[in-house]
């Protein structure tokens, strides 16, 4: 099997945000520690609709407080990637060309 990777940087590909939805799905998934401070922020603000920048903002905060916590390991990353990426196209989340 031959890897690829794809940036959707514009929201040309894919319907909605797939970093939000893999931080969602390491959260939900128990990857990512939930009871982490950072964690919270995120999900809070999202909750209550906070401009997309700041949103962003504590995406990253979270992710990087989980990633220093250690508990986060590579075949969190490509388990709950693979699940998240099989969701959005079974849901049609991908935008189609023809």
């Amino acid at each position: 099997m031959q890897k690829f990777a794809v940036f959707d940087i514009d929201k040309n590909l894919y319907k909605d945000t797939l970093a939000h939805d893999f931080i969602l799905g390491l959260i939900d998934g128990g990857a990512m520690p939930s009871d982490a401070e950072s964690v919270d922020v995120y999900l809070k603000m999202r909750a209550d609709g906070s401009d997309q920048t700041t949103i962003d903002t504590a995406l990253v905060a979270a992710l990087k407080e989980a990633q220093a916590s250690g508990r986060l390991k590579f075949s969190d990353y490509t388990r709950i990637g693979q699940e998240v990426a099989d969701t959005a196209l079974m849901n049609g989340e991908f935008f189609e060309f023809n």
